[in-house]
């Protein structure tokens, strides 16, 4: 019965601290926001500047009754040039948006630059009302703030990840207590879906277990899961 309390009152600590507001969907069904769930990465690039968050390498923990299933993230926010891929994006009907605008040149990171749908949305805080920040991608920033270099990743022959781009993300540190404090702390939070798999996939941190490619293992708000793609 503890644990079983234990685990509600985690569930009600983050479902308050992320989205306190009216009407804004919790971390425990983010639905509405990831209208384009799953979402793969692909090369279908843009350029962006602005505030964002980074979770390149963020270590993660599952977050009970989600839907769709998220994992509560460790990141890092940065104001900068930032990269992104179209049809990684969450959202449908902006995916849909820059899908049109972007495939089959390579505008969006030279033209249009920071002037896509997705960019305007990023920064104007409309990507997801409630959530300030958006999950982007930059390959330098987090190796700059960590001091740690930008890690070697590798091939997992299956196992449980996130996949953090175009997550919906708060100013802050994570409420759960299973995640480490990072070094220097973590100064935003990110809720990015996961997935295990028993098919190939890349752990961008290599020294980062894959983790268990069966479900089951997967011990909700207690299991640590890494960023992949």
């Amino acid at each position: 019965m503890p644990g079983a309390f234990l685990s509600s009152l985690l569930v009600g600590l983050l479902a308050v601290g992320a989205a306190a507001q009216e009407g804004v969907p919790t971390p425990l069904n983010l639905s509405p926001y990831y209208t384009a769930y799953p979402a793969p990465i692909s090369f279908i690039l843009y350029l962006d500047s602005g505030e964002f968050a980074l979770c390149a390498y963020a270590t993660c923990v599952t977050i009970p009754g989600s839907n769709p299933p998220v994992a509560e993230c460790g990141c890092y926010s940065f104001t900068g040039p930032n990269l992104g891929s179209a049809t990684g994006i969450l959202n449908k009907q902006i995916k849909d948006t820059m899908l049109s605008t972007c495939f089959g040149s390579a505008r969006c990171t030279t033209l249009l630059s920071n002037k896509t749908e997705f960019c305007r949305r990023m920064n104007d805080r409309t990507m997801y009302p409630g959530y300030e920040l958006v999950s982007t991608y930059n390959t330098t920033d987090w190796a700059v703030a960590t001091g740690q270099g930008n890690p070697e990743p590798r091939v997992c022959q299956g196992g449980t990840a996130t996949n953090c781009f175009a997550a919906a993300c708060r100013r802050g540190t994570p409420t759960s207590r299973a995640l480490p404090p990072g070094s220097p702390a973590f100064n935003s939070t990110c809720y990015c879906p996961y997935f295990t798999t028993s098919r190939p996939f890349i752990m961008a941190n290599g020294s980062f277990p894959c983790g268990p490619t069966d479900p089951a293992q997967v011990v909700p708000g207690k299991t640590l899961i890494y960023n992949g793609a």
